[in-house]
């Protein structure tokens, strides 16, 4: 079986040159040798989640409860009269009652 034909490392020794083999004999046909690509560096997923936070050793206690006095709350509960409310109250007729007749 013979070699298929296609670019090769050139037999005359030139590392930087491949030469064409016709699948007989060498032609002399080179072009520069393309060098292989090297993979870039593996890049940090950015889509990866971080690490969960590490557990607390012990339960925390809870806090102790002291309340506070609400500043804004009235200093008693006693029912404030309305300043607007009319004073007295006196009844009107109603304009959509029917009259009678």
């Amino acid at each position: 079986m013979s070699t298929p034909a296609g670019w090769y490392p050139d037999p005359a020794g030139d590392p930087t040159l491949v030469r064409y083999w016709d699948g007989g004999q060498w032609t002399a046909n080179t072009q520069p040798m393309i060098q292989e690509a090297t993979p870039p560096a593996p890049v940090a997923d950015p889509y990866a989640t971080a690490p969960p936070p590490p557990a607390p050793s012990a339960p925390a206690e809870p806090a102790s409860f002291e309340p506070v006095a609400d500043p804004y709350a009235p200093s008693s509960f006693e029912p404030v009269a309305d300043p607007y409310a009319p004073s007295s109250f006196e009844p009107v007729a109603d304009p959509y009652a029917p009259s009678s007749f």
